[in-house]
């Protein structure tokens, strides 16, 4: 589970936000600095318990009993925070923020209105979104983006999975060879033209602004009406597509098509 990608980084300065897997949500500086108090027992075990959330090395679990419970209650600790984050009741994302530098941990608020893209967030039946504040610079160089010192429309970056029995969508499976990643194939998106809707079921629905150089797609999302959700279930039959967010092991991923790309891009300037 810590492999799979529901943990989201949103960047201090810029407020821009990175999918991510729960390993590296975990090794975050703040949540560095939750922990800064937790008793590990050991001089060895937290510098240990971060080489464990890098690799995932099931070695270092085994050997060790004792570090094993440390490394396990100290995950716990950390999610059990992070379950409080998300989108709450009034649609706002809630972001997770520890530093030397606070009296206490705290929960900020990112405001739907200036960040819209928040409510893809929401957790459903199968998927959750935890988030935390990262150091990291995340900048997003566009005529309307958010870097440093400019400000813009924040975007959350994340990838796409196109439901291969609807080729509704008008993309092209491409072969790779020898690809750095493991992937098989890729998908071909220049058919695909501004405006059209990609439907990502209880998801919402995300409109395509414009295609990006390196093959991304920028777009903008909305929650799906009940309505139009029935209407596509019954009538159209059209099924949806889907965010990507579990990661598959290597021998499955060399078989598979790379995700495609997505910013997700605010409907109105951020505050910052």
């Amino acid at each position: 589970m810590l492999n799979d990608l529901y943990g989201i980084k949103v960047s201090m300065c810029t407020q821009n936000a990175l999918r991510t897997s729960l390993s590296q949500l975990l090794s975050l500086n703040c949540m560095r600095s939750y922990l800064s108090n937790f008793k590990w027992d050991n001089a060895t075990y937290e510098s240990k318990y971060y080489e464990t959330l890098k690799d995932c090395p099931p070695r270092m679990l085994l050997e060790d009993k004792t570090f094993r419970e440390k490394y396990e209650k100290a995950v716990l600790l950390c999610l059990k925070m992070l379950t409080k984050t998300g989108v709450d009741c009034n649609k706002d994302l809630l972001v997770f923020l520890s530093s030397p530098h606070t009296a206490k941990p705290e929960l900020a608020t990112l405001i739907a209105k200036h960040h819209s893209w928040a409510g893809l967030l929401r957790d459903t039946i199968t998927d959750c979104s935890m988030v935390a504040f990262a150091d990291q610079c995340l900048e997003f160089h566009h005529d309307k983006g958010v870097a440093c010192g400019i400000r813009g429309n924040t975007v959350l970056r994340t990838a796409l999975i196109p439901n291969t029995k609807d080729m509704v969508l008008d993309v092209v499976k491409v072969e790779l060879q020898d690809d750095t990643e493991g992937w098989s194939a890729r998908w071909d998106v220049t058919a695909l033209k501004p405006g059209r809707q990609i439907w990502l079921g209880e998801r919402g629905e995300l409109s395509l602004v414009a295609l990006m150089p390196d093959g991304s797609l920028l777009v903008k999302w909305r929650p799906s009406m009940v309505a139009l959700k029935m209407k596509r279930l019954l009538k159209s039959q059209e099924l949806p597509h889907r965010e990507f967010v579990e990661i598959q092991d290597n021998e499955s991923k060399r078989k598979a098509v790379r995700p495609i790309r997505v910013f997700i891009m605010s409907d109105r300037v951020s505050e910052t």
